[in-house]
């Protein structure tokens, strides 16, 4: 904002450096004008005194001569009138700037509208975060005291889980003594398939052996001297038969045992799937525990977020509160400003239509003196034409004068020299009009300049423009963010 009234004043003193040469390049066509005017005169006076001559060439002289001061007056006047629309144009640029100027006014008005709006909005804001503030007070407590009562529960938790754990290793315990005795129940199997293979062996040698006491039996009858080995045959036959007894014993046993260790191997498979689902179950609670604790977590760093947040925008709010009380400072210093400036524009409004009026007023006044050179230049002809024809007599009289011409000589001669010293004035005179016409190039070299002046200052005025923009941006982004705050809040 500073920068912005730095640059007005920049701006108001190059216009007032632009009036102000303008008012001496208006002066300056004043007196240059005064100045052709004496010489128009004595231009006039000299033609009307050179009228008297008799002879062609110095009516000549005084025709270009003539004809060199009109072209010279047309000249003025098309300078004359581009000066006018110069002017005109200045006039029109001077009103395009009042406008900007308006303009602005009413931008800044605008501006001050919503930095008012603003700070009535950072109240709100302030109440909204007092309130916010002391609902955080007031939710802190329970939220404490939630968060003592999960720290006692993951406690409680972490002891059950300890629990849990010694008698898992119990149950792996278990579970190793089952193993053991499911190896030993697998290699009793082992044995019991050997047993009921030499049953089995027994069972054909005692079918042998039924065969052979049948033919012992056949052959006791046919042969009497074979007793002794029958006995034999028959004590060996009651051992192996003694020995399936008991080997039938045993595998009777042996199937008792099985059919036990089956039953633990059950009861065992039951325990290891109860031990699965409290597995599954303490993994489970577990996993909720631990999500719970890394929620509970997020939460309490969501607190501290937000407890930081809090903090940040109470310094925010300081800040911006201060940033608005020095922007309203300012603004009031602009008001006071822009007052004084409105002030000083309606001066230079008035001094403007003087201006136009003074222009109004030298345009009548050149008008008048055009109307007097044309009556002038109508009255020359006028009185030029009785002179040209006294020049064709005196021309048609000359041949008379012949013999004169011998007397005449000396006063030629005067007459001639009379003539130089006219035609050297008359060179001055051009020499004068060459030299105002090269200051008035310079003038008009010194207006393009200030033209240049004048667009710098449009440049600058379009970085103003800029620089204004950057400010409202800045107040949008204030809003957004306000609007993000309220949302967080």
């Amino acid at each position: 904002m500073p920068i912005l009234g730095g640059k007005k004043i920049d701006l108001e003193e190059k216009l007032e450096d632009l009036r102000s040469g303008i008012l001496d390049l208006i002066n300056q066509i004043r007196s240059d004008l005064a100045a052709l005017s004496e010489e128009m005169s004595s231009s006039l006076k000299f033609i009307e005194g050179s009228i008297d001559t008799r002879f062609s060439e110095n009516y000549r002289l005084i025709a270009n001569a003539v004809k060199d001061l009109s072209s010279t007056l047309d000249a003025l006047r098309s300078e004359l009138e581009g000066w006018s629309k110069s002017l005109e144009e200045y006039k029109e640029k001077i009103g395009a700037r009042e406008k900007i100027l308006e303009e602005r006014e009413k931008v800044l008005n605008t501006s001050i509208k919503k930095v008012e709006a603003l700070a009535s909005a950072l109240k709100s804001m302030e109440d909204i975060v007092s309130k916010a503030v002391t609902s955080l007070e007031a939710v802190r407590g329970p939220i404490e005291k939630g968060s003592t009562l999960l720290k006692e529960r993951l406690e409680s938790y972490d002891k059950i889980l300890k629990n849990l754990a010694s008698k898992i290793e119990v149950y792996e315990k278990m579970l190793q003594e089952v193993e053991d005795k499911r190896r030993k129940l697998m290699e009793l199997e082992m044995r019991s398939k050997d047993v009921e293979q030499k049953l089995s062996e027994l069972a054909e040698k005692e079918k042998q052996l039924s065969e052979l006491s049948e033919l012992l039996k056949k052959r006791e009858e046919n042969v009497g001297g074979l007793e002794k080995t029958v006995m034999e045959a028959l004590k060996q036959i009651t051992d192996l038969v003694n020995d399936f007894k008991e080997y039938r014993k045993i595998a009777k046993a042996l199937e008792d045992q099985r059919k036990e260790l089956d039953r633990k191997a059950h009861e065992l498979s039951l325990l290891e799937s109860r031990l699965n689902e409290l597995k599954e179950a303490l993994d489970k609670r577990t996993s909720e525990l631990r999500l719970w604790e890394a929620s509970l977590h997020s939460k309490e760093e969501e607190l501290k977020k937000m407890n930081e947040q809090l903090m940040s925008l109470i310094t925010d709010y300081k800040t911006k509160m201060e940033e608005l009380e020095r922007r309203s400072k300012e603004l009031m210093s602009r008001e006071e400003e822009l007052s004084r400036r409105e002030r000083y524009i309606e001066r230079l409004r008035e001094e403007v239509m003087k201006l136009d009026e003074e222009v109004a007023k030298r345009r009548k006044e050149l008008e008048d003196l055009e109307a007097k050179i044309a009556v002038r230049e109508r009255e020359l002809k006028e009185e030029l034409e009785p002179y040209i024809q006294r020049l064709k007599s005196e021309e048609r009289r000359l041949l008379e004068w012949e013999k004169r011409l011998l007397e005449k000589e000396r006063e030629l001669s005067g007459f001639q020299r009379s003539l130089s010293t006219k035609m050297e004035m008359l060179a001055e005179l051009r020499e004068r009009l060459e030299a105002r016409r090269m200051e008035l190039e310079s003038r008009e070299r010194t207006l393009s300049e200030k033209l240049k002046e004048l667009e710098a200052l449009r440049k600058r005025v379009k970085e103003l423009e800029a620089e204004k923009k950057r400010l409202e941006r800045e107040l949008e982004t204030c809003r957004r963010e306000l609007e993000a705050l309220k949302q967080t809040i």
